[in-house]
């Protein structure tokens, strides 16, 4: 949370009762500004993200991220309690096994 403070020019009004414009001086209007920022990084996910790439994440569940494990780390973040900044969350597989995509598979796509 963060706190800014505006100067407000002098507002006048009309009192009923003298029919004078009376002016109020200078005053200060504070307003509170909530942003959090996450910053997820995901790492190999089963996508079409590396589609034309030589390379993809092995077939194993346990090599690459789901897009639903991305979208659970976007889930947490949105839904953190007030007061709560989730600043970086870094997602991993638990092994990291890369395939390589042969030149005949890799030139049909």
């Amino acid at each position: 949370t963060e706190e800014s403070s505006i100067m407000c020019p002098p507002v006048s009004f009309k009192s009923r009762s003298s029919r004078r414009h009376r002016s109020i001086g200078t005053s200060r209007l504070t307003v509170t500004i909530s942003v959090r920022v996450t910053c997820i990084h995901p790492d190999m996910t089963k996508s079409n993200f590396y589609r034309s790439a030589d390379f993809g994440p092995e077939e194993a569940e346990d090599c690459s991220l789901s897009p639903e494990d991305v979208a659970g780390a976007v889930r947490q973040a949105l839904t953190a309690r007030d007061g709560l900044v989730i600043s970086d969350i870094t997602l991993l597989p638990q092994k990291h096994r890369i395939l390589r995509k042969n030149a005949a598979e890799h030139t049909k796509k």
